[in-house]
């Protein structure tokens, strides 16, 4: 995912600032392969340097549908600490199968939030409709996305490279997306595991 921007002098102005706060992906060293999908050891991401914390499956009836992979700028093995965390973090959801749909990814992600929020999704369900909208396009295999939280500034949903979703700062829901796979209650406690690097 190699971004490069160049800022000629007539464009010093609006074009350079944006630049600088676009998400930058950058990637370094090759750490891994999982199901096929080469990931990062490291990733530069607006200003910050992120590592691979773990990375995993995620499966259903024995089948793969996709890869995650959770990028910190401290790893850790404590979900807590990564839920509650205010500093910048990457999960990236790699499609590894064609039996994922926009449906199912969305209906999949809807039982996540209920399980992460123990059914209590009422404070953030604004948030949680606005952020299927992420998914409202066709899913092929091969697609990559990229949930982002910055702090201050709250998710970002990248779809191949695209921005598909922004949603503003919002703690409780930051902590209810990322508890989809780190909670007590996760999607999959097998990948909880890889994604905590155990």
């Amino acid at each position: 995912m190699d971004t490069m921007f160049k800022c000629s002098r007539g464009f010093r102005g609006f074009f350079c600032s944006m630049c600088l706060t676009l998400i930058m992906l950058i990637p370094s060293a090759m750490a891994s392969n999982v199901s096929g999908i080469e990931l990062k050891e490291s990733i530069k991401l607006a200003g910050s340097q992120l590592h691979l914390n773990g990375a995993g499956q995620r499966s259903k009836l024995f089948i793969d549908l996709y890869v995650a992979a959770l990028y910190l700028k401290n790893k850790t093995t404590d979900a807590q600490t990564i839920i509650n965390s205010s500093e910048v973090m990457l999960l990236q959801i790699h499609v590894v199968s064609n039996l994922i749909t926009s449906e199912n990814l969305t209906r999949g992600t809807k039982e996540g939030f209920e399980k992460s929020t123990h059914n209590n999704t009422e404070e953030i369900q604004e948030q949680i409709d606005d952020f299927f909208l992420a998914f409202k396009e066709p899913i092929k295999l091969g697609d990559v996305f990229e949930i982002v939280y910055l702090p201050g500034k709250g998710i970002t949903v990248i779809k191949n490279r695209h921005v598909t979703k922004r949603l503003p700062e919002n703690m409780a829901f930051k902590r209810a997306l990322f508890g989809i796979w780190l909670s007590d209650n996760p999607a999959q406690d097998s990948l909880k595991q890889h994604l905590l690097g155990k």
